[in-house]
Formats: structure tokens, sequence, C-alpha cells
């Protein structure tokens, strides 16, 4: 494999596999809403077809004409487009902070100031 290509391969290999992590969380946060977790699976799976989709442009593009490069990258950014604004949509969820470690941490700071404000 040429050295320009290594940098690609880790990359696509990293895009696909680390959102398999969020299906392990899903699993753990069995409280959680229901909309995040399938929010999470939804994001691993999208995310797994981009790295697919990365995989045979990478690999495969001598086989296909340009009209399918073509189709490959649309599709592949469409994927990254889809992954994009389910992340997005996560972190406006208040359902996301309430698994967040970061969120649960500092909630002593939060029950203060929410009673100093009631006085």
């Amino acid at each position: 494999m040429p050295p320009d290509k290594t940098v690609l391969v880790i990359c696509y290999t990293l895009g696909a596999l680390g959102p398999l992590l969020l299906l392990f969380m899903t699993l753990r946060y069995r409280d959680s809403s229901r909309w995040i977790r399938s929010v999470f699976v939804a994001w691993a799976l999208i995310s797994i077809a981009w790295g697919a989709l990365g995989f045979i442009r990478l690999f495969y593009s001598a086989h296909l004409t340009g009209q399918g490069r073509v189709n490959l990258d649309h599709w592949k950014t469409h994927m990254a487009g889809i992954a994009l604004g389910l992340l997005i949509s996560a972190l406006l969820s208040p359902d996301f902070w309430k698994v967040s470690r970061h969120y649960r941490s500092y909630s002593w700071l939060r029950s203060n100031s929410q009673g100093l404000t009631k006085r």
C-alpha cells in the first residue's frame, strides 16, 4: 500500500469503527430516553456506511467509471452530512446532557444555583 493511502485508511477505520462505542453506550445507558439511544444507533450505522464507502472509493476506484466515483463521493458526502446533523441534534438535546459525565459531575452546582434564584 502506498504511504499516501495509509492516513486515509487510518481515518476511515477510526471513522467507521469509533462510533461502535456508541452502540455499547446504548446498552450501558438503558435508563436514558429512547430518542437519544436511537440517535446513537443511527449515528453508528451511518458512520459504518461512510467508512465502507470510503474504503470502496479508496481501493476499488480503478474498477469504477468516472460517474461511479462521483456517485460514491456524492453518497459519502450525504452520509457525512447526516452524521453531522445527528451530532448537532444530540448536542442540542437535554437528554444527551443528562447522560453526560460532565453534566452529572456539576449537578451540585446546578442545584445550588437554582436554589439561589428561587429566593
